[in-house]
């Protein structure tokens, strides 16, 4: 398309002109996604959409929510646009850029190296833990590209909550597992096994959140999003008589807030049941 034919598109209203002549069709919403393309293509250099607006991109919960976008590049940048924060990291590999429907964003392991000196280490974890949940890195991967990156901000603490991580993680399902889990295994206290499938008395087979082998006793962690209704609140019901029947202990059952805010409480009602099974 020529010069020509672009600038009367943004005469007629069709284009808005966007900073470094990038143009954007206004029929596409300006959201956060339009930002960051625009930012990758405006800064240009092989620049690549990483650090807080990479977490957002892969949409991570615990994500820093940044109005500034941050692109990385290899090179200088004498002039960034306003708005964008540009890094510039010579150890910039291709294998640690990747793509989302058309996107560049950093990989999840390179992006937890660049955000691990910017965010609190409870925030960390918690990127670490969703990133793992989710698939969307692993230790041995993220361990890797910890040694192709050499020294950053944050690689001790980062290191230190890979050591940390239980194996278990990987196989959590939400925010509240995960925290559960980092929780007991602060303690000492690491369940023996977390999703695990049971067959209740009628035969059916269920998940239970996290339970301690040989004592069966069974943990029930109610997030919101799994147990917010009165449906669900009947079938859990429903669902740990017909277990505790099937030869299980009753259920402990604790909420966001307990695992958060009253760790210590939780950490001592598991205790004690555990003694009393035992």
């Amino acid at each position: 398309m020529s010069r020509q034919s672009v600038w009367r598109r943004v005469q007629w209203g069709w284009y808005e002109s966007l900073p470094r002549q990038v143009y954007r069709d206004v029929a596409v919403p300006m959201t956060d996604r339009t930002r960051w393309f625009a930012a990758a293509l405006g800064i240009g250099r092989g620049a690549v959409v990483a650090c807080h607006s990479a977490c957002q991109a892969y949409g991570l919960g615990s994500a820093i929510r940044d109005s500034t976008v941050h692109v990385v590049v290899k090179c200088t940048c004498p002039h960034p646009t306003t708005g964008v924060t540009v890094h510039r990291s010579l150890t910039l590999r291709p294998g640690h850029v990747t793509t989302i429907a058309g996107l560049p964003v950093t990989t999840m392991a390179r992006t937890l190296c660049d955000v691990a000196g910017r965010v609190g280490p409870i925030r960390l974890r918690r990127l670490l833990a969703e990133a793992v949940r989710r698939g969307l890195t692993d230790p041995m991967d993220l361990r890797a590209t910890m040694n192709d990156v050499g020294k950053f901000r944050g690689k001790v603490a980062l290191g230190d909550l890979l050591d940390e991580l239980s194996p278990l993680q990987a196989v959590t399902a939400s925010a509240l597992e995960s925290e559960f889990l980092h929780l007991m295994s602060e303690a000492g206290l690491a369940p023996t096994a977390v999703n695990h499938p049971v067959v209740d008395a009628e035969g059916t087979t269920r998940f239970i959140d996290a339970v301690y082998l040989p004592e069966r006793l069974p943990i029930e962690l109610d997030s919101h999003l799994a147990h917010g209704s009165l449906l669900d609140w009947h079938d859990d019901t429903r669902r740990e008589n017909r277990i505790v029947l099937a030869g299980w202990r009753p259920f402990l059952r604790f909420n966001w807030t307990d695992v958060t805010r009253h760790g210590a409480a939780v950490v001592d009602t598991v205790r004690r049941a555990l003694d009393l099974a035992a």
